[in-house]
């Protein structure tokens, strides 16, 4: 069952700096995700990595001040 393996989630800006990383379980996903990264984020433009195997999702996010 692949839908059920881990995920990992990070969050990081272009120089390659990591603001966020977690490991979860599928299930704790389907019901949605907070992320609070343990240091306010500077504003700018950070992306955000959701993988599954080797199935990687990518966003970008935004943070205003």
């Amino acid at each position: 069952a692949r839908e059920n393996a881990p995920v990992l989630v990070k969050i990081f800006d272009f120089m390659g700096n990591t603001y966020y990383e977690n490991t979860l379980e599928a299930n704790e996903l389907a019901r949605g995700l907070q992320i609070n990264p343990p240091e306010k984020l500077k504003k700018g433009l950070y992306v955000v990595t959701i993988q599954q195997n080797k199935r990687v999702t990518r966003k970008m996010l935004m943070v205003k001040n």
